[in-house]
């Protein structure tokens, strides 16, 4: 199995717009790329994943995705929260430390997780209340 770089962008694209609106993306601006990355192990493709904006920062995190049926949906879990969690201290950060993702009800941003199924927001206080990051579904 593989992730192409382009299904990676649209994972990555997800999660900044799941902390920010498309009008704070345009306004700060955020530039966002996905490169491969050539320390890959056998059997995975590794990406870096940067996240930029003003005054200049580079934010970047490496995350390797495996290329074997049996653990492919786990590694794409496990760097969807990687890059979550990467974006969320930059996006906190650019917009004045405003909690992203809002967790309703609180004062406090929810917090990625991550298991061998999937990667989501959550409540730190309260589990039970999610956002899905991973898989890809129309919400």
């Amino acid at each position: 199995m593989i992730l192409h770089r382009r299904d990676l962008e649209a994972l990555a694209l997800r999660i900044l717009l799941s902390l920010a609106t498309p009008t704070e993306i345009d306004a700060e601006p955020f530039a966002m790329t996905v490169e491969a990355a050539d320390d890959a192990t056998e059997g995975s493709h590794g990406f870096l994943v940067k996240l930029a904006s003003r005054p200049p920062s580079d934010i970047g995190v490496r995350v390797s995705v495996s290329t074997t049926e049996e653990y492919f949906a786990a590694s794409v879990a496990f760097a969807a929260k990687a890059i979550a969690d990467a974006f969320q201290l930059e996006v906190i950060e650019s917009l004045g430390g405003a909690a992203r993702p809002s967790c309703e009800g609180h004062a406090h941003p929810m917090q990625a997780a991550a298991d061998q199924h999937g990667a989501w927001w959550e409540c730190p206080r309260d589990s039970s209340r999610c956002r899905r990051i991973w898989p890809l579904t129309h919400d």
